[in-house]
């Protein structure tokens, strides 16, 4: 894991026993002849000073040109956008250019720093807090807060913190019937190890997305429990949802997903909660959202400085309702700096709630209810499409000829896009695949993207609008008639 968080201040500091490098390191950042931004570099913290591995920096464009034209003799990887040079103290120090900005809080910090809040509530201070000022003023809560997010906490997720945890207890006026809270161990491990071995799945999170779980009582008593009644072979996942439904209503055990708050308060949505027989029937048209390809957006446009499109497509649905929302599927690699190739990941963000992002929609069973739907053309694997400009232009199967038909009939039925000249739009998939930049990634995604919304229109008119309501409600986790194994959480947005 890389964090890029030291100035050229820092990363000189950072090396003073190699007095070889620093100087050097010294000489370099004194030489760039950019210096019209605040932060010339920045360095990877989490490098150690031992290691026989290279030292990322990263730098701007022109600071970088400058280097690779008076430190000669050094390599190029990366579609020359990386630059190795060994340098003093026989250490390799790797130039990176790209926008020179720290890294940025990942889930993993966000996640933690939520959970450790709501544990100082419920196990140590026994109170809310009042203000945010608060959470600052308590040196053992704000110190761990640092520690977890490696410097400065963001304000918008004090805000977050602050909020969560008053949304959630504020009610128990300081006596919250918890006892026992949990997000790496313990229960969390439990829960999934259960889920795993008994009934093979292997992402928790596809079945139930809570991020911490509050529990009152005895949490060994809970697991024998549930090791009671799960003896045997032929229990199923239905049996583990209404047990722990039934301890959510006796609000003995809490799941909870957290999200991060945008409005002045915090709200809480239970889910799952309700009897099965009560989900919706997405098949009955009257429940689904008007869903046509007026709600596919793709763009083919390459902006002026690059040389290739963004590989994303978005699939945006309105509810149709007088009280709005709207769900926003971004479709893109799961994994963007994959080199050759990466499978698609489709996350919804709510708009008209501050953004909350709903999470991502478990690929293999969106893809599982096309094919139930009898639509077989897309498949979430990379491996099917062009990661090459000569295999696009090549492939008798997924190449060109298929895509320029693809997007022509997309187009015709309304695709949002940018560019609806075909002719343009071929050439400038040619040209993102040309680019350094592409690593047989982007364009490949942008093609998947698209084949996917093609096997959307290949459904019809009404089941096109039945799928993209079951793709609404897999994305929350929210159970259906035809879905209807996800577990019982609350959620914190």
């Amino acid at each position: 894991m890389s964090w890029f968080s030291l100035n050229p201040d820092r990363a000189v500091k950072k090396v003073s026993s190699k007095k070889q490098l620093q100087r050097e390191l010294k000489e370099i950042f004194g030489g760039f002849p950019d210096r019209g931004e605040s932060l010339l570099a920045v360095a990877d913290d989490d490098w150690n000073v031992g290691s026989r591995d290279p030292w990322v920096i990263k730098v701007n464009a022109k600071n970088y040109d400058w280097i690779t034209k008076t430190y000669t003799g050094g390599k190029f990887t990366g579609g020359r956008k990386l630059y190795t040079i060994r340098m003093g103290n026989d250490i390799d120090i790797r130039w990176r250019k790209t926008k020179v900005t720290p890294s940025s809080p990942n889930t993993q910090m966000q996640e933690l720093g939520s959970a450790w809040i709501l544990e100082r509530v419920i196990n140590d201070n026994k109170t809310t807090y009042k203000k945010v000022q608060d959470i600052i003023d308590d040196k053992i809560t704000y110190g761990k807060l640092v520690k977890i997010f490696r410097g400065d906490v963001p304000e918008d997720w004090m805000f977050t913190f602050y909020a969560q945890q008053k949304r959630l207890f504020n009610v128990y006026n300081g006596n919250s019937p918890y006892t026992t809270f949990n997000r790496d161990g313990g229960f969390m491990d439990y829960i999934t190890k259960i889920c795993a071995t008994k009934f093979g799945i292997a992402k928790k999170d596809s079945w139930n997305p809570a991020d911490i779980w509050i529990i009152k009582g005895s949490q060994s008593k809970i697991e024998n429990e549930i090791d009671k009644m799960l003896d045997g072979d032929n229990q199923t996942i239905y049996e583990l949802n209404d047990y722990l439904r039934a301890k959510y209503i006796k609000q003995e055990i809490m799941g909870l997903s957290l999200k991060k708050v945008s409005g002045k308060v915090a709200k809480y949505e239970v889910v799952n909660l309700g009897d099965r027989g009560a989900y919706i029937d997405t098949s009955n048209s009257d429940m689904n959202y008007p869903v046509t390809p007026k709600c596919f957006q793709s763009n083919f446009s390459i902006k002026s400085g690059k040389k290739n499109f963004t590989q994303d497509v978005r699939l945006v649905i309105d509810n149709g309702a007088k009280k709005k929302k709207t769900y926003d599927f971004q479709i893109k690699a799961n994994s963007p700096e994959a080199e050759n190739g990466s499978n698609l990941k489709f996350e919804a963000t709510l708009k008209g709630a501050g953004g909350a992002r709903l999470g991502k929609a478990p690929v293999d069973q969106i893809t599982e209810i096309m094919n139930d739907m009898g639509e077989r053309g897309f498949k979430n694997n990379y491996n099917d499409y062009p990661g090459t400009i000569s295999e696009f232009q090549d492939s008798p199967r997924k190449g060109r000829d298929y895509f320029t038909k693809v997007i022509k009939e997309l187009i015709s039925k309304g695709m949002k896009t940018d560019e609806t000249d075909i002719k343009k739009i071929i050439e400038n998939i040619e040209t993102s695949f040309k680019s350094p930049d592409d690593r047989g990634t982007n364009t490949r995604c942008k093609l998947m993207g698209l084949d996917f919304f093609y096997s959307m229109v290949k459904l019809g008119p009404k089941k096109m609008r039945e799928f993209g309501t079951d793709m609404v409600y897999i994305s929350q986790k929210k159970g259906t008639k035809k879905k209807d194994t996800f577990g019982p959480f609350g959620k914190v947005y």
